[in-house]
């Protein structure tokens, strides 16, 4: 996939139910502004600003996971508007955590909701990203695809989450006291052309990553590669929502 000759930085986004499950739980912002679900939206970032991404999937199968995934998103966007230069992920994630089990003080009627969620602060020349539970991050770069992020799995667990269960080590909320959280986090330099993959498992649980690398290879644009993405997971039967946010430099 070439570099669009734009200026700025390409951004593209989809977040829907998938085939399967009766609604969408999982929740996409760019800039701290939540997405609308059920259509590909694209846009340039400016390319002389930062950005902010955040993926959030509430977990299936949890109390209210579109609410913890709501939350999720705005706790970290507002920590963003308001601390910008100075935004700190890994804290951001940790307050929305904090949040999370506040709400179910106040609420024990969503006592076990939770989150798993992925995002990056970003311009032309950086990606500081960050994660916590199972939600990915790749970079595609010389035709190659790179995952980035830590998958918060028991210790030799592999694969899928077919394989091992959906069982996660940490998340935002999720237990029904409050648990406190460690994501992971890095700092990737950010060259012409790279192209980064935010997405849910909605996505790896239906596509593995050697097939994620070719669709991204032989897409011909941003919108091909969403496209292209989103048919091969529903191809492979999309039983979870599924989200993503392409972005390329």
């Amino acid at each position: 996939m070439n570099k669009p000759n734009e200026s700025g930085i390409a951004f593209i986004a989809y977040s829907g139910r998938g085939l399967v499950r009766a609604h969408n739980e999982d929740c996409v912002s760019v800039d701290g502004e939540p997405l609308e679900c059920e259509r590909i939206q694209q846009r340039r970032l400016t390319e002389a600003e930062d950005h902010l991404i955040v993926v959030a999937d509430g977990m299936g199968g949890h109390v209210r996971g579109e609410l913890a995934s709501q939350v999720t998103v705005q706790v970290i966007g507002n920590l963003w508007r308001s601390r910008r230069p100075h935004f700190e992920p890994i804290e951001a994630t940790r307050a929305a955590n904090r949040a999370i089990y506040d709400a179910m003080g106040n609420n024990p009627t969503l006592r076990g909701m939770g989150a798993t969620v992925v995002g990056a602060h970003i311009n032309s020349t950086r990606v500081t990203w960050f994660n916590l539970g199972d939600s990915r991050g790749y970079v595609f770069r010389g035709n190659g695809l790179t995952q980035f992020t830590t998958d918060h799995v028991p210790r030799g667990v592999t694969g899928t989450s077919r394989s091992r269960s959906h069982s996660i080590t940490q998340s935002v909320g999720g237990g029904y006291n409050l648990i406190d959280v460690w994501p992971a986090a890095g700092v990737l330099d950010a060259r012409r052309g790279d192209l980064f993959l935010f997405c849910t498992d909605g996505l790896t649980d239906a596509v593995p990553d050697e097939m994620i690398n070719q669709l991204l290879a032989c897409s011909k644009s941003l919108l091909d590669a969403a496209k292209a993405l989103v048919r091969a997971t529903e191809e492979n039967g999309a039983p979870d929502n599924i989200s993503l946010v392409l972005l390329q430099t």
